[in-house]
């Protein structure tokens, strides 16, 4: 989220009224918030079930820079709110690859599961910010084995491209995470949180990102083997491959819109069919005057999760 503001601030507005006074809370109060809207849709070419899903996610974000505001040993509290809910289709998306038979999820984050606090925790900077840590309600995915491309909500939709679904990592719970600086291009980061159950025993995936038009636009294409879990699914399941390839598509500063198209090969749960074809899009909706979207993680030295680091 901080990466977003910042960059935020170099762009003129389109509503100047409503950004003067955003940005005057920020500098008054230390409060900065978000507001984002995205509906997404997939549809299977095959399927012993459901074929078509929809789901539409609501999120506010803020956070709150309460402690030694704009310094490097600052310390803020961070928090989302999020409304996750079905679009007029029998399953949502995040159920979509249970119903064609392929052991695992189509996309990540898109489920029917109504409100939620995904993240409230106190984040602070220690040591001119060679130091950093959270604690409160987290979601681990966003500090465990993440990388440029693995946020579901701009980028691959597919959970072998978005996470790793080898790690035993729980949902959002209480936790905590640090990290510690190693020169100029180096980091360390540790954690802890609540039990989970992996969905996949083994993991290979490869793919390359290529943005044609600065940072408005992200094509990328990902290659993944994966074995499912014979404890979250069934013993004697053959590795299934995924192909993904999409086009994150920026008309406008508060449109983008993304097309999808996965390909699944050997659907571990649906022996019969040899490939299934998912076609998806998503779009997000925000009244942002960023000129990039957000990086993920810790990158770039902010100890800010990548569900969060979008700004209205």
């Amino acid at each position: 989220m901080a990466g977003t503001i910042r960059r935020d601030k170099r762009v003129k507005p389109l509503l100047p009224t409503y950004f003067d006074f955003k940005d005057g809370l920020e500098k008054d109060r230390g409060i900065e918030y978000g507001f984002d809207y995205l509906p997404v849709y997939q549809v299977a070419s095959e399927s012993p079930g459901e074929r078509h899903a929809a789901d539409g996610v609501v999120r506010l974000y803020a956070r709150w820079e309460a402690v030694s505001r704009g310094t490097k040993k600052n310390g803020a509290l961070v928090g989302k709110i999020e409304y996750r809910h079905r679009l007029d289709t029998d399953v949502s998306p995040q159920e979509l690859g249970l119903e064609i038979g392929y052991a695992g999820l189509t996309t990540v984050s898109f489920g029917d599961i109504g409100w939620t606090l995904p993240n409230l925790y106190w984040e602070q900077h220690l040591a001119e910010d060679r130091v950093s840590f959270v604690a409160g309600i987290v979601d681990v995915t966003d500090y465990v084995d993440t990388y440029a491309l693995n946020d579901s909500l701009t980028q691959f939709f597919n959970q072998a491209f978005a996470t790793n679904s080898t790690i035993p990592a729980p949902g959002q719970g209480l936790g905590a995470s640090a990290r510690g600086s190693i020169g100029r291009h180096l980091y360390l980061v540790a954690g802890i949180a609540d039990g989970g159950g992996a969905l996949w025993e083994r993991s290979l995936s490869a793919g390359p990102g290529y943005f044609p038009r600065g940072a408005r636009d992200l094509l990328g294409v990902g290659l993944n083997r994966g074995r499912p879990s014979e404890d979250t699914f069934a013993s004697g399941l053959e590795d299934q491959y995924t192909l993904e390839v999409f086009y994150r598509w920026r008309p406008l500063r508060l449109l983008t819109i993304s097309p999808d198209l996965q390909l699944l090969f050997d659907p571990g749960l649906n022996p019969d069919e040899d490939l299934v074809a998912v076609l998806g899009v998503r779009v997000r909706l925000a009244l942002c005057r960023d000129r990039s979207l957000p990086r993920t993680g810790v990158h770039g030295g902010v100890h800010t999760p990548r569900t969060v680091e979008h700004s209205l």
